[in-house]
């Protein structure tokens, strides 16, 4: 394995939608974020709201807002849902 070097970075994980409720996988990614020394991992508010951007919805409906996610103002850190 190659050597981990502290990254100090503060970051939030949103679960990617399809990967949590459809594959119920929800542990893994944290586990694999927990093991980068220096990384100091949040959850985000409200973490069962879908961000709108899986799969090809964005590219079919370009002018709507993606979900209901994105349109409330956040009511904890981080400021903005972070779905990757």
């Amino acid at each position: 394995m190659a050597p981990r070097h502290p990254v100090e970075v503060t970051a939030a994980y949103h679960d990617a939608c399809h990967l949590a409720h459809a594959q119920g996988v929800r542990r893994q990614p944290r586990e694999l974020l927990a093991g980068i020394p220096g990384l100091e991992l949040h959850e985000i508010a409200e973490p069962e709201l879908c961000c709108g951007s899986a799969g090809i919805y964005n590219i079919l409906n370009p002018n709507r807002p993606a979900s209901s996610a994105t349109a409330r103002p956040p009511t904890s850190w981080p400021p903005v849902p972070a779905c990757w």
